[in-house]
């Protein structure tokens, strides 16, 4: 019997550990952003532990990485992190409830040739199909997974399944899916070598050519065909640098035969980096608050200072000492412009214009974004903040040459 109670304890001790270290983990399940020395950071978080808890690396008695942390938490490494590095979770008595193991892979991730993957790499697209035109589906690299020894990199668009995908050193790209927690088989799905390889799921149809479609102009794109039976034709392209542009499904015979959906690219982020934005100006408007209680020390005070009693130094025109000038910090950021002009202004409850100011806007060469910082006025003389109430800031930009267009609002209460 003892024997059986022994075998029975540690059992459950055994099962214990598992539940609890299922909810200790590492994101990403691989990283795969490194130093030149090949070392990489991790996020850690844990929840439902029976206590306060702290993170040691390597054992029990390891350096600890943080401090006494509740029950439920998280914490982060900095560029120090190497394959198999241990994080072991200890209760406030240093007694291990759970550990977990870093993965790292500096070799998984790709910024470069015509299908990138990086974890936070993101695709927007332009969908049409024969109900709906014009929808816009967004694909994200949401985490990584180590299968076989080998990293994926997982794809979601928001459903139920995901897409993994993972790229070899000589480009070749394969493709699986996991829905319903079924995990199928790996498959070529793309090879850029020459010759391809004929297995390969999408086949090449020419490259390094440049491709226009309706939203921008792709200066190194390569092509594809797919032909699923004698029903369905796709084809589209890669660009380099970027990954899928676009793609057009064909309904090949039959009284319904023709087009059947299609993807555009519209915006993609890879690596951090935005690559490719569509023509549509976007402008953003910021503010440093939207509740504003105008009072000294709880607001920017934008009065000039007063640096002697005659206020004979500090400016052309400064303010006597005290004086009370409430602003508001706003910021106004532009994509996709090369010139043109933003104008600021204030609205009052009333629907009066308190403030209308125009600037210009200049970006460098190449880059077709601008920023500009404005202090807006919160008060109608100084010493006299407005009045409490609902206020509005509104943004516009226009072009140089009066098409581009863009807007935004930011709603403001005063008290």
């Amino acid at each position: 019997m003892k024997g059986i109670h022994a075998l029975l304890a540690t059992l459950l001790f055994s099962l214990s550990m598992f539940a609890q270290s299922s909810a200790f983990r590492t994101y990403p399940q691989v990283a795969t952003a490194c130093t030149p020395e090949g070392l990489s950071r991790v996020d850690l978080t844990w929840t439902g532990q029976p206590g306060p808890v702290q993170v040691r690396v390597n054992s029990p008695s390891g350096p600890a990485l943080t401090g006494v942390e509740p029950a439920t938490g998280g914490a982060s490494t900095d560029n120090w992190v190497k394959d198999g590095m241990i994080f072991v979770l200890v209760n406030q008595a240093g007694m291990e409830v759970a550990r977990t193991t870093a993965a790292v892979d500096c070799k998984a991730a790709v910024d470069t040739g015509y299908f990138p993957l990086n974890i936070g790499d993101e695709w927007i697209y332009r969908h049409s199909n024969r109900s709906v035109t014009s929808s816009y589906q967004t694909l994200r690299v949401l985490d990584t997974e180590r299968i076989d020894g080998l990293t994926w990199f997982l794809i979601s668009d928001g459903g139920a399944s995901v897409d993994l995908y993972r790229v070899t050193a000589d480009s070749k790209v394969y493709h699986r899916t996991r829905a319903d927690g079924i995990l199928s088989n790996e498959q070529l799905w793309l090879d850029p070598a020459v010759p391809a390889d004929p297995q390969a799921i999408l086949q090449i149809t020419a490259r390094a050519t440049a491709a226009t479609t309706t939203v921008g102009m792709f200066p190194d794109a390569m092509s594809f065909q797919l032909t699923q039976g004698n029903l369905v034709r796709q084809s589209g392209f890669f660009a380099r640098g970027i990954g899928l542009a676009y793609r057009t499904s064909t309904l090949l015979s039959g009284s319904s035969g023709g087009f059947l959906e299609s993807m555009e690219l519209v915006r993609a982020v890879i690596a951090g980096r935005l690559v490719f934005d569509s023509k549509a100006v976007s402008l953003e408007l910021g503010v440093e608050k939207r509740d504003l209680f105008l009072v000294p020390g709880n607001i920017t005070n934008c009065a000039v200072p007063c640096f002697n009693a005659s206020c004979g130094l500090g400016g052309s025109n400064p303010d006597p000492a005290g004086t009370f000038k409430p602003c508001l910090q706003t910021r106004v950021h532009l994509r996709g412009v090369t010139g043109g002009q933003v104008e600021l202004e204030l609205i009052s409850p009333q629907g009066l214009s308190l403030l209308s100011e125009t600037a210009t806007v200049s970006t460098l060469p190449g880059i077709n974004e601008a920023t500009t910082f404005r202090q807006v006025p919160l008060y109608t003389q100084p010493n006299v903040p407005l009045t409490a109430g609902s206020y509005q800031l509104r943004a516009r930009y226009k072009a140089t040459d009066g098409l581009a267009q863009a807007s935004a609002v930011v709603d403001l209460i005063v008290r």
